[in-house]
């Protein structure tokens, strides 16, 4: 794993491919007392869906390589890894807010919210 992005209740990382062609990012979550599992199941399970049903602009997860589990996730002692594919493009600046005004950003992100509320209909 390569530098740490992001340090809270979760911890992600970048990451790389073996040929470094492709980017992904890792989150690893504690879990000493077994609490977060179905929801981490149930948040991959819902990802899964929008990214088959064809919504674009979701970084889906990416099962492990030795999945004897048979999950989209890995279990190290109390902690989850889920290894997920890179975002395309630049992040926003949340914290600058300058996104707000910009129209083409608004419009593309309620474009967005519509298509996943209309897939999202349709999961059971």
């Amino acid at each position: 794993m390569g530098k740490l992005l992001k340090a809270s209740q979760n911890h992600t990382f970048e990451a790389f491919s073996e040929d470094e062609t492709k980017k992904f990012s890792v989150r690893v979550t504690p879990d000493p007392e077994h609490k977060s599992l179905q929801r981490i199941t149930d948040e991959l399970t819902f990802v899964s869906y929008l990214v088959k049903a064809g919504l674009n602009h979701i970084c889906p997860p990416v099962p492990p390589i030795t999945n004897t589990q048979k999950n989209i996730f890995l279990l190290k002692g109390n902690l989850i890894i889920v290894v997920f594919e890179w975002a395309h493009g630049a992040p926003l600046p949340f914290i600058e807010f300058r996104w707000m005004k910009d129209k083409a950003v608004i419009h593309a992100w309620g474009r967005f919210f519509a298509q996943m509320h209309k897939i999202s209909r349709k999961f059971s």
